[in-house]
């Protein structure tokens, strides 16, 4: 069975707030939080802050398996590439954007540790073991907030 999830927009004017103003208001309320900051050039803000809370889903390879977590618990499968795992997650829960909106309407945020890059890109072990690290993490948020500079 293939869920989906629903996105909603608002727009809110935040004169007063700032993506970093917001993310200290929100972080509080779910350790699942981020604020994604972006720039262009060494110099330059770019257009869009992403803040993000809450788990819908969260997604963590460790060890050869990945872990799914979701309101009705956690299930872990052996996962050799957590990328194709988290693939086959995401293919099977797709998210609809709204009708009229932008493009971009969440998807998942997170990381791949040093470890985890050199399956599919040529770098060289830096020689430390990263074992108190996840292979990767990500989260699916519950509320997305992105803020246009311009």
């Amino acid at each position: 069975m293939v869920s989906s999830s629903h996105s909603y927009q608002r727009t809110l004017h935040a004169d007063l707030d700032t993506p970093v103003s917001a993310y200290l208001k929100l972080r509080a309320y779910s350790p699942w939080s981020f604020l994604y900051e972006s720039v262009e050039g060494p110099e330059h803000w770019a257009r869009y802050s992403i803040l993000g809370f809450g788990a819908k889903r969260t997604f963590v390879a460790e060890g050869g398996e990945l872990t799914v977590t979701t309101a009705e618990g956690a299930k872990t499968t052996p996962a050799s590439d957590p990328l194709d795992g988290i693939r086959t997650a995401l293919e099977n829960a797709p998210l609809l954007p709204p009708k009229d909106g932008p493009a971009f309407v969440g998807g998942i945020f997170g990381y791949l540790s040093y470890d985890a890059v050199q399956r599919f890109e040529t770098i060289r072990p830096d020689g430390v073991t990263h074992d108190e690290v996840p292979d990767a993490c990500f989260v699916e948020p519950e509320v997305l907030a992105v803020f246009d500079s311009r």
